[in-house]
């Protein structure tokens, strides 16, 4: 019985550390994609003001 609970706390510990990576990459590449959409809102306006 007290192998189970370190490693239940072990198991939690590393799901959250995983789930935390993932969030960060989702927010980085969002990030990155509402930037390339901005950039490309400045080129076509830049485009229409010629």
């Amino acid at each position: 019985m007290n192998t189970i609970i370190p490693l239940f706390i072990a198991l939690v510990i590393f799901g959250l550390a995983i789930f935390s990576v993932i969030m960060l990459i989702k927010n980085m590449s969002k990030k990155r994609f509402i930037k390339i959409k901005e950039l490309e809102q400045r080129i076509s306006d830049l485009e229409n003001n010629k």
